[in-house]
Parts: C-alpha cells; sequence; structure tokens
C-alpha cells in the first residue's frame, strides 16, 4: 500500500466512522439511562456545575461528529499534501470530542440527577492522547519528496587513524514563543477560571512545543545524535554502522508534515526533526530508510558523515 492508498484508508474510512460513531452512538445506546438535563460541564474538582438538555447535546454531538466526518471522507479524494493540515486539525478535533462525548455519557448514565456526575482527570488524557495518536499519522503521510532540493556533499577525505567530529544546531524563535504563550496562557486559564480542560490543553501543548523550539546535532565516530536544545530529552542516536550516506537539502515544513518530530523510523522507516523551514541534513540509513533535521550549515555535517563512512567502509 502507498502512501496515498494509505491515506485514503486512513483518513477517508477508518477515522469517519470511528468519530461519528464515538459522537452518536453512546447517545443512541445510553439514552434511556440518563437524567434530563445532563451534566455538561465540570469544575477543577471533577464535580458537575453545568448541565443542557439531553435532546439538545445529544443532537449537538452527534452533528459536530458527522459533519467533521464527512469532509474527512471528501478530504480522502484530494491529493493529500494540499489537504494533510485540515485533515489533522479535523481528526484531532474530532476524536477529542468524540471521547468527551463518551465520557459525557458514561460519567450521566444511571443517573436520577445531573448534579451527581463526577468526571475524572482520565479522560482529558484519554481524549488528547486518542486525538494526538490519530491526527499525527495524517502529517507524516503526507510527506512528499519533490518538494525537498539535495545539495552535493563530498566526502570530508581522512587518513586511518584521524577523528572528527561535528556539532550544529537550529531554533525556532517562533516555537519558542508560542510554547511560552501556551504555558502562560494555560496557567492563567487554570488558576483564573474554571474551563480546567481549556487551561489543561493549553499546558499539555505548550509542553509537548517547547522541548522542539531548538535542536543539536553531532556527528562523530559513535555515528550521528539529535536532541533538543532546551531538555535533554527526546533524543534520536543512530549508530555510525548503520548509515550510509549524507547530504545538504532545503527542507520545506510543509513537504515534511510540519513542524516538530514527523514520522517514525521504526513504523514508516523515515522521519523528520523540523524546528524551521531552511537549510538541513538529510542521512540515508540502511533499509532504505532516512532521516532529516533542520541544522544551520548542514554542508560540513554531511561531509564529515560521508567521510566516516568512506574510512570505515
Amino acid at each position: 500500500m502507498d502512501q496515498d492508498d494509505a491515506m485514503r484508508w486512513w483518513v477517508g474510512g477508518v477515522l469517519p466512522l470511528a468519530i461519528a460513531g464515538l459522537c452518536t452512538l453512546p447517545w443512541v445506546l445510553g439514552w434511556g439511562t440518563m437524567p434530563d438535563p445532563v451534566a455538561t460541564h465540570f469544575g477543577l474538582d471533577g464535580v458537575a456545575d453545568r448541565s443542557q438538555p439531553l435532546a439538545a447535546t445529544a443532537i449537538v454531538s452527534a452533528g459536530i461528529g458527522i459533519g467533521i466526518a464527512l469532509a474527512l471522507a471528501a478530504s480522502a479524494h484530494r491529493r493529500h499534501h494540499y489537504v494533510a493540515w485540515t485533515a489533522a486539525v479535523l481528526i484531532f478535533v474530532g476524536v477529542l470530542m468524540g471521547v468527551v462525548s463518551l465520557a459525557t455519557v458514561v460519567v450521566n448514565r444511571g443517573l436520577s440527577d445531573w448534579h451527581a456526575a463526577t468526571l475524572g482527570w482520565g479522560w482529558m488524557v484519554v481524549a488528547i492522547g486518542a486525538a494526538c495518536g490519530c491526527a499525527i499519522p495524517v502529517a507524516t503521510l503526507a510527506q512528499v519528496d519533490d518538494e525537498v532540493v539535495p545539495s552535493s556533499s563530498p566526502a570530508l577525505p581522512m587518513a586511518v587513524g584521524e577523528r572528527a567530529a561535528w556539532f550544529g544546531r537550529a531554533h525556532s524563535g517562533g516555537f519558542l514563543a508560542g510554547a511560552a504563550v501556551e504555558l502562560v496562557v494555560g496557567t492563567l486559564v487554570l488558576v483564573l477560571s474554571d474551563l480546567w480542560f481549556l487551561g489543561a490543553t493549553l499546558l499539555f501543548v505548550g509542553a509537548v512545543m517547547l522541548p522542539f523550539a531548538s535542536v543539536e546535532v553531532t556527528v562523530s565516530d559513535r555515528g550521528l545524535r539529535v536532541r533538543s536544545g532546551v531538555l535533554p530529552w527526546p533524543r534520536l542516536e543512530i549508530p555510525l554502522a548503520k548509515i550510509e550516506s549524507a547530504h545538504a537539502i532545503d527542507v520545506r515544513p510543509v513537504a515534511r508534515g510540519g513542524w516538530g518530530y514527523r514520522g517514525s523510523l521504526r513504523v514508516f522507516g523515515r522521519a523528520a526533526w523540523v524546528v524551521r523551514a531552511g537549510p538541513g541534513l538529510e542521512v540515508q540509513l540502511s533499509g532504505g530508510r532516512r532521516v532529516v533535521v533542520t541544522v544551520d550549515d548542514p554542508e560540513p555535517g554531511a561531509a564529515v558523515v560521508n567521510g566516516l563512512r568512506a574510512r570505515a567502509g
């Protein structure tokens, strides 16, 4: 199955059905077991503090879910790299809405009064995790190679016993500012309001963005090491024996599925660590795999990689 087929299968079939089902079926199956009105808003302590009529809540939930599902199914018939970001956003919102809808039914089921409903933090973790887990593969499948133009990177001549290493980095002021805004606003929302779900979501997004505000790259006899320039994790380490070649490229985030860490070497055979558009290093690995990382002045790094491989080969 190629990337186009995988995109259509995932976006046009599985996810629309899942989103529509999560937003609709729980209300149908639990209709006679819930109070009217139902609890729809919960405070930081998890106790219900607002309600809505049962029928109106069910109709709104089903309408949003079915609408997102139809939009996703329609997007699957267009060229995926044009709609990848739209599809990813729809998937994130749809799955998040679906899990929230399911949680609302579960916590109201069997109650005679909506005031007795409670919603634990576990549902929030499940909702955000499921939304991210379903949206990320779409951005990964949206990678297209014809938008990245490689440049020549000759090997650095090295004698037997001679050692060489290269260090590079790149950073994104926009990513850092965005992470700071998310963290500050999320904290203020939690402290000054009862919108705990929104505040926690903003804090989660900020925490995810922060490690990818900058990146540090090291090339040595031990291989390639890529790590966050802000925190010690996440990191990527590839032994020299698994590297075949490297060259400098012009990285376009849209062609790589966006910013941050994209893809998976283990699952998809390719990965990209993108903090900004511009110069980057592409490393070809054994088994047809490859990894791309944005880094300033990548030509010397590629030359060192190729020199180390040539000497070892």
